[in-house]
C-alpha cells in the first residue's frame, strides 16, 4: 500500500543556515519509519513528493503522475500556506523580475519589496496565488477523486499559524489562514477524508514559537509531532481496510 505525501516546503529538509533539518528528520521520512516500526515488512511505502511553493493548482496538475500512476491508497495533502499568503509579487511576476538584465534594477526592486512589504500590502488590494473560491473548488475536486474509490483515504494537514512577528509583516495572513482552514474542515468526514489540525496541535503545545525554526516551518520536534499524528491516521485506515477484507 502506497502513501503519497503532497506537501509544500513544510515537508522538505532545510539547510544549516535555514533551520538545519536533515531529510531523516522530516515528517514524511519519520512517518515511513514509524509505520515500519509498527508493521514491519507489511508497512505501507511512503512516497515523499514535497515541493517548494506547491499550491492546490500544482496538486491538480500533478495528480495523475503523483497519485494515480503511483497507485496511492493514502494521500497526505499538506498545502495552503503558499496558496493564501498575501504577496506583493506573484510567482509569475517574480520570474519576470529575475529576467531583468540589469542586476542593480533587479536588486533594487527586491530590496524595495522586502523593506516596505508590510506597508505595500496594507495599501494594495490583496493578492494571493490561489484565491479562496479556486482553492475550495480544487479541494472539492480532490475529495471527489479520492472518495470515488472505496479503497482510498485522504488526509488534509491544515495551515499552521505563524509567529506574531511573521504575521505582523504580512497583513491579512491570519484571516486568510482561518478562511482556508475552514474550507479544509468542511470537506472532512472522519471516515475517508481526515483532517490533521496542525494549527490547533501546535497552539495547544506552546505555539509556533516552540515548534518552528523560523516562525513558519516546523523544527525537528514539530516534524516528529506531525509524523505521529499522521501515523495514527494511516493506522486507522489500515485497520479499517483489514476489517473490510475480513468481513462477511
Amino acid at each position: 500500500m502506497n502513501v503519497v505525501v503532497l506537501a509544500d516546503s513544510q515537508g522538505l529538509p532545510r539547510a544549516k543556515g535555514w533551520g538545519n533539518i536533515p531529510f531523516e528528520a522530516t515528517y514524511p521520512y519519520l512517518l515511513g519509519q514509524l509505520l515500519r516500526d509498527r508493521l514491519g515488512d507489511s508497512a505501507p511505502f511512503v512516497i515523499d513528493r514535497s515541493s517548494r511553493g506547491r499550491t492546490m493548482k500544482h496538486v491538480m496538475r500533478d495528480w495523475e503522475e503523483e497519485v494515480e500512476l503511483k497507485n496511492a491508497r493514502v494521500i497526505v495533502l499538506h498545502v495552503g500556506g503558499s496558496d493564501c499568503a498575501p504577496r506583493v509579487f506573484l510567482p509569475s511576476e517574480q520570474e519576470i523580475i529575475q529576467k531583468i538584465p540589469v542586476k542593480r534594477v533587479r536588486q533594487a526592486l527586491l530590496r524595495l519589496e522586502k523593506r516596505h512589504k508590510r506597508r505595500i500590502l496594507s495599501w494594495m488590494p490583496q493578492r494571493v496565488c490561489v484565491p479562496l473560491a479556486k482553492f475550495e473548488a480544487r479541494v472539492a475536486d480532490v475529495v471527489e477523486r479520492v472518495t470515488r474509490d472505496a479503497d482510498r483515504c485522504l488526509i488534509f494537514v491544515n495551515i499552521m499559524a505563524p509567529t506574531e512577528h511573521v504575521s505582523f509583516h504580512l497583513p491579512g495572513l491570519m484571516e486568510n489562514i482561518a478562511s482556508y482552514n475552514q474550507v479544509l474542515a468542511r470537506y472532512c468526514d472522519s471516515r475517508r477524508v481526515h483532517l490533521v489540525q496542525l494549527d490547533r496541535l501546535v497552539d495547544d503545545r506552546g505555539g509556533a514559537e516552540k515548534w518552528t525554526v523560523d516562525g513558519v516551518h516546523l523544527n525537528g520536534a514539530g516534524h516528529l509531532l506531525l509524523a505521529r499524528e499522521l501515523e495514527a491516521c494511516v493506522m486507522r485506515f489500515v485497520a479499517s481496510r483489514f476489517a473490510r477484507k475480513e468481513g462477511p
